[in-house]
């Protein structure tokens, strides 16, 4: 993923593997220069501390991005994405079992 702005000067690009490591490089940027301006004594806000992912911060969890993307491969030749989203949905069909039948078997003693 790439995306514009975001540090040393407008337009200045962000290359990276993934989503992940072109925020990194924006908070990064972003902390390097309100550190530089704090040494400088302007007053500033310190630098932020966030928690919010790079794929959330580019949209790429939003379901409908998430179905527009997808729909960009309909004959799934990017096999790992489509590996990792099978594995994702075993893991949550697992989850759902067992608590179903926790709830079943904590039912059973009421």
């Amino acid at each position: 993923p790439s995306g514009g702005g975001g540090g040393g000067g407008r337009g200045e690009p962000l290359d990276g593997k993934s989503a992940s490591a072109c925020w990194k490089a924006v908070l990064v940027r972003l902390c390097t220069n309100i550190e530089r301006r704090r040494a400088a004594g302007e007053n500033v806000s310190p630098p932020p501390r966030t928690a919010i992912s790079g794929p959330d911060y580019f949209g790429f969890t939003d379901p409908k991005v998430i179905t527009a993307l997808e729909a960009m491969d309909p004959h799934r030749t990017q096999e790992l994405y489509w590996q990792g989203k099978r594995l994702e949905q075993l893991a949550r069909e697992r989850v759902q079992a067992r608590v179903e039948e926790e709830m079943a078997t904590a039912g059973a003693f009421d």
